[in-house]
C-alpha cells in the first residue's frame, strides 16, 4: 500500500477561488487515492463548494482560516499582518510536519510550464504553485 501524500492548497488564493481550488482538489484526488488534500480558507465558503461534487470524504478535509491576503496587498506586509490567512496556515502546517506541500493550483494558460515563477515536481517541506494544464494534469518541464 502506498504512503499517503498530505497536501495543503490555498482554497483562496486565485482567480475564482475557491471554485476552481475546490474543483482541482475533487480532480486531483480522483485521479491519485494516495493523496488527501487540505483545503485551507474561509471553511462555509469552501464547503458550499465542495458541496456541488462527489468526491471520497476521507481524501478532502476543510481547514479553516479566516483571513484572506487580496491580490493588491503587498504579500510580505500581508503575510506579517495576517496570521490566519490561508497561506500562513499551510505554511504552519508545513512546519509542524502535516502536510509536505503546501501550495495552490493554477490552470496553465498557453505559457510555458513552469514560467512566472512557478515549482514544479517540489519536494517535502516545500512551498510550490503547481501549474496545470487544461485537462487538470500536471504539464511535462
Amino acid at each position: 500500500m502506498s504512503e499517503i501524500t498530505n497536501i495543503a492548497l490555498d482554497a483562496m488564493g486565485g482567480d475564482n477561488a475557491p471554485a476552481e481550488m475546490v474543483k482541482g482538489a475533487v480532480d486531483a484526488a480522483g485521479k491519485e487515492p494516495a493523496m488527501k488534500v487540505f483545503l485551507i480558507g474561509r471553511e462555509e465558503a469552501v464547503k458550499r463548494e465542495l458541496a456541488k461534487y462527489q468526491y471520497n470524504k476521507a481524501q478532502i478535509e476543510v481547514i479553516h482560516a479566516s483571513e484572506v491576503i487580496e491580490t493588491a496587498e503587498p504579500p510580505v506586509n500581508a503575510i506579517r499582518k495576517k496570521k490566519d490567512s490561508s497561506i500562513v496556515t499551510g505554511m504552519k502546517m508545513v512546519r509542524e510536519g502535516r502536510v509536505r506541500i503546501c501550495g495552490k493550483f493554477r490552470r496553465h494558460s498557453g505559457g510555458r510550464p513552469g514560467s512566472g515563477g512557478t515549482h514544479q515536481g517540489c519536494g517535502a517541506s516545500a512551498a510550490c504553485v503547481v501549474d496545470t494544464d487544461e485537462e487538470g494534469g500536471v504539464p511535462s518541464a
